[in-house]
Parts: C-alpha cells; sequence; structure tokens
C-alpha cells in the first residue's frame, strides 16, 4: 500500500503486511521529478541585459528560470581623435543598439611648448610672468608683486592764512602726494583808541603771530555844545557862546546890535548966562535910566551945546567948546532919538 505518495523532488514509501503475522515492511518510491514545458513568457537578451527563459513543471506547478547569454556589442567605425598638447588620441567606439562607448588610446599627448613674457612690476601695479603654449594658446599667469613707493617727504608750513603742505615723492617713479596742512588763522589782539569830539578814534587788530593788522576807523564823536547868550542892543553887538560839555572847545557867534531906530520929537532947553544948558524935561532910556542933566548926557554919548546941536549915534565930539558969557534962555529945540532904547542924537 502506498503510504506516501513520491513528489516531484521528495521520494515516497510504500508500505507493505502480512496476513497471516501482520509483519510490514517499507519501500521508498523515487522522486517523479519536474516535468517543465517551456513557458511563453521569456525576456529577451541584449547587449547590456542577460535574456531569461521561464519553465513551469506540469506536476507541481513550480517553476524556474535560465538566464539566456547577453548579446555581443556590435560597433561601427571608430572615431578617431588626434592627440593634443595635454589629451591622448584616441579611437572611439559606440556600440549602435546600446550607444555604449568605449575608448582606446592610439597616441600620447604631445606636452605644451610654452614661451614666456615678463611684464615688470612697478612701484603700484603688479607685474606678470606670462606663459603661452604655441601650439594650443593655453595661458598661465604667475603675478610679480607691485615694488612700493619709496617716498621722500618735504613740508611747508602753514601760515595765519596760507595752506601749508607736506608732499611725498616716490624716488624710484616719482609718483607724488600732497596732504593740505590748514592755515593756522590769525591769533588777533584788539587795541581801541578812544575818539574825541573832533579827532577820529581807531580800533587796530594785530595777529600776535604775523603781525597782520587792520585798521578800523571810529569816527570822531562831534561836539556836544551849550549856548549862552547875550543879547545885542542898540550899539552894542551881543554873542552867542557855544561850549562842549565833552571837551570844554569854546567858540562864540556875534550878534549883530540893533542898531537905533530914530523918531522925532521936541523939548525945551534952558540955557544960562554962564553957558551951561540944563534938561528942562525928562529923557528916559529903555535901559531905565533917566537923563536930566548935561553930564548925564554925555555919559550917554551925547552933548548939547549953545547951537543947539547935538550929536547923532556915534563916537561923541569931546572936544566942542562950550560959549559963556551969554544971556540966559529958554529954547523949544527939535531931536530926535531912538525909539528902542530912548539915545537921542
Amino acid at each position: 500500500t502506498v503510504t506516501t505518495a513520491a513528489t516531484c523532488e521528495a521520494e515516497g514509501l510504500t508500505t507493505s503486511w502480512c496476513d497471516g503475522c501482520g509483519d510490514s515492511y517499507t519501500e521508498k518510491i523515487a522522486a517523479t521529478g519536474h516535468n517543465y514545458k517551456k513557458s511563453i513568457d521569456e525576456r529577451q537578451a541584449t547587449c547590456t541585459n542577460e535574456g531569461m527563459e521561464y519553465y513551469l513543471c506540469s506536476y507541481c506547478g513550480s517553476s524556474r528560470k535560465v538566464a539566456i547569454p547577453m548579446k555581443n556589442h556590435d560597433y561601427g567605425d571608430p572615431v578617431v581623435t588626434e592627440a593634443t598638447c595635454v589629451t591622448d588620441g584616441s579611437r572611439l567606439w559606440t556600440c549602435k543598439t546600446c550607444g555604449l562607448t568605449v575608448t582606446d588610446m592610439i597616441t600620447a599627448a604631445t606636452g605644451h611648448k610654452y614661451n614666456e613674457t615678463v611684464t615688470a612690476a612697478t612701484c603700484d601695479t603688479d607685474g606678470a610672468k606670462v606663459t603661452t603654449c604655441e601650439t594650443c594658446g593655453d595661458t598661465h599667469t604667475e603675478k610679480i608683486a607691485a615694488l612700493g613707493h619709496k617716498y621722500n617727504e618735504t613740508v611747508t608750513e602753514a601760515t595765519c592764512d596760507k595752506d601749508g603742505a607736506k608732499v611725498t615723492t616716490c624716488e624710484t617713479c616719482g609718483d607724488t602726494r600732497t596732504e593740505k596742512i590748514a592755515a593756522t588763522g590769525h591769533s588777533y589782539t584788539t587795541t581801541v583808541r578812544a575818539a574825541t569830539c573832533d579827532t577820529d578814534g581807531a580800533r587796530v587788530t594785530s595777529c600776535d603771530d604775523c603781525g597782520d593788522s587792520h585798521t578800523e576807523r571810529i569816527a570822531a564823536t562831534g561836539h556836544n555844545y551849550a549856548s549862552t547868550v547875550t543879547d545885542p542892543t542898540c550899539d552894542t553887538d551881543g554873542v552867542r557862546t557855544h561850549v562842549c560839555d565833552d571837551c570844554s572847545h569854546t567858540y562864540s557867534e556875534r550878534i549883530a546890535a540893533l542898531g537905533h531906530k530914530w523918531v522925532t520929537g521936541t523939548r525945551t532947553v534952558h540955557h544960562d548966562e554962564v553957558g551951561h544948558t540944563e534938561v528942562i524935561d525928562l529923557a528916559k532910556c529903555l535901559c531905565g535910566e533917566t537923563f536930566e542933566t548935561y553930564v548925564q548926557f554925555e555919559e550917554h554919548c551925547f552933548a548939547l551945546i549953545h547951537e543947539i546941536d547935538a550929536h547923532g549915534p556915534g563916537t561923541p565930539d569931546y572936544t566942542t567948546k562950550w560959549v559963556v558969557d551969554i544971556p540966559a534962555y529958554d529954547e523949544d529945540v527939535d531931536y530926535e532919538y531912538c525909539d528902542v532904547c530912548g539915545v537921542e542924537k
């Protein structure tokens, strides 16, 4: 009796029994092995990947894969690249199917053939050493550092009103740089001479450092006069006196005499036997005096004589002689007198 059936990969068992005594034994049944049949599914091999065939067992349904070797690449004619200074010459093969490229060297790189050009450095500009391949034009530049200036310094000091300068000049290339030193400005001291009434003063400013001087006129103040007046009379000038309150300067202005204003009047004069005259009526000057006698008349600059003449304005004639031994008599005399001051002529 088959007790364990054989499979594709595992053995089976059969067991036999004795009908008389019941003794038994077992025997192996060989595995049947797979019965693979090729499946319709498969992957074709290419030049870059293996292909694959698929098989299915008709007994157990298991499957297995079988690889299909890759195909060879289909290279066409190579592309040849000539060698350069830095690149080998080569052949480039390209697969028509997958595009894979393969390169093999045919000529080694030739190497550069350099020529050198040098530009010298200056004080403030870098120089350069330039190497250029005469074959391919490849260029390499090596910097040559600027030398730097070697300056000498000259200083012109500033003054009060002029800037100074610090000049630095390179002894190698002649480059010059000028740094301004600002003018110091004047340090002025001011002295004042006061003006007077008739003399200008001055404000003098002088620089303590350089002696520069400026003078500003201070106008004379002019006199500050106070005036007093002595009034004129008919025959005496008056005066207006001006005195400066600040400096006591004095000057005077003449005020002309007013002059007499003559009018005509009549009075009685008594003549005695010895030639004296006597005023019968009174004559009064605006100055306040009353004249009654010859002497008083004489003091006021006029006189009467027996000819009944009278002096006019001006200096009296004191050489007049009086007449004596004439009879006494009274006589009305016409005369002129000043209507302003009362003086007669």
